[in-house]
């Protein structure tokens, strides 16, 4: 058989299993022959042989290590960036009792079913940039050290992750005004590798200051911007949210007014005329957009006429002396009829027509005047004045009566 020494002929052990012949595998201790030698730890080896006589003369000594291949990296976390992934690791607890002299870095996109190494030298560094990715496909990690004796076991895959980046910027934005709101509608982003979560819309009066508008996550293509000031322009801008981030907004290429139906006109009196009436009124606000045109209603605002003009006041013709009319009025714009005034009441009038004396009954120092009359002009007659001509024609003179006959006095 022979014997062995691990601390340069201090101890030895004789070796009892195995063969005799070189090489002479040493796995314990000569000390006690049953410690385990340590991976990277230095001893001086001696061997001798034996026989019947008894153990020959030593050999020279000779330093070794053993060694072996390390263990697996420890702790792999993948972090997801734009078409890459950055790969972190912890050194594996044993190194083998050699230094580690590279690291292999695998991936598998099908769950592990198939590995591929990702070239990028020999480094010693524990961590990696994983590029030249597909956004939006998931990559499964492992990562093996080596040393001189060769690769180690794999560490525990890390979880799968996809390479991503902030959505597309969305397309088609379309603006539409409408009373104190503008509808808005886009098409879809693309994702960028992960799902869009949310579009952030933006309104602004000036294109350089902006105002988001609170209308909570959501992954819908269109919305309403509400709470907005009729009469003023706005520009709008929509960008798509990731979690990687917000996508570069699309601005609207024009702006947008809301407006709505002009406010109620306020009419504050009526002068009447004959077969006509002038409505005085104080305009009410415009809705946004210019008052274009007002329209008016004799009968409380069951019909409307468009009115000649537009301000104040307006005429109302051809109407019928004598008649009381519920005079209300309306504005008109772009977007339609407006709301209707206050109501009041009028009626078209003029001087009463000519009377026709039928006869005239002579009596002491007067005459006694009868007469018809064709029509008052739409007002009740108040009064009848004479006059007599004893030559000349006297000024006119009220009676004092408003039935026939009257009493000319001389």
């Amino acid at each position: 058989s022979y014997q062995y020494s691990t601390d340069g002929g201090a101890t030895w052990q004789t070796r009892t299993v195995g063969s005799t012949s070189s090489p002479l595998v040493i796995s314990a201790l000569s000390t006690n022959g049953t410690s385990a030698l340590a991976n990277g730890t230095t001893y001086s080896v001696q061997i001798r042989a034996v026989n019947s006589a008894g153990a020959g003369n030593a050999s020279l000594t000779t330093t070794a290590t053993p060694v072996t291949v390390p263990t697996a990296p420890l702790s792999v976390v993948a972090t997801p960036g734009n078409a890459s992934i950055s790969l972190n690791w912890t050194a594996p607890s044993s190194n083998g009792g050699t230094a580690i002299t590279d690291y292999e870095v695998e991936y598998s996109t099908n769950g592990g079913s198939t590995w591929f190494s990702f070239i990028n030298g020999t480094s010693t560094a524990t961590s990696a940039s994983i590029t030249s990715l597909t956004n939006g496909t998931s990559y499964t990690f492992r990562v093996s050290a080596v040393n001189s004796v060769g690769m180690g076991v794999a560490s525990v895959w890390s979880t799968s992750v996809a390479p991503r980046t902030v959505p597309s910027a969305p397309t088609n934005l379309a603006i539409v005004a409408s009373a104190g709101a503008i509808n808005v509608s886009w098409s879809a982003a693309s994702s960028g590798g992960s799902t869009v979560t949310d579009y952030i819309v933006e309104y602004s009066v000036d294109g350089s200051s902006w105002t988001t508008f609170n209308d909570g996550l959501s992954t819908a293509t269109n919305t309403t911007i509400t709470g907005l000031t009729n009469g003023t322009a706005y520009h709008v801008r929509v960008s798509a949210v990731n979690v990687a981030g917000s996508s570069t907004a699309v601005v609207s290429g024009s702006t947008a007014t809301p407006k709505t139906t002009p406010g109620a006109p306020s009419v504050s009196a009526i002068a009447a005329g004959n077969q006509s009436l002038s409505v005085s009124f104080t305009a009410g606000t415009t809705g946004g957009s210019a008052i274009t045109g007002y329209q008016y209603s004799v009968n409380g605002g069951s019909t409307w006429t468009t009115a000649a003009g537009t301000s104040s006041p307006i005429t109302i013709s051809g109407l019928t002396n004598g008649t009381s009319y519920q005079v209300a009025l309306r504005a008109v714009n772009i977007v339609g009829n407006g709301d209707t005034s206050n109501i009041l009441a009028s009626t078209p009038r003029t001087v009463p027509n000519a009377p026709t004396i039928s006869s005239i009954t002579a009596g002491a120092n007067q005459g006694s005047v009868a007469f018809t009359l064709s029509g008052n002009g739409g007002s009740a007659v108040t009064d009848y004045e004479y006059r007599v001509n004893a030559g000349s024609w006297s000024a006119w003179i009220s009676a004092g009566t408003t039935t026939s006959p009257l009493v000319v006095a001389n």
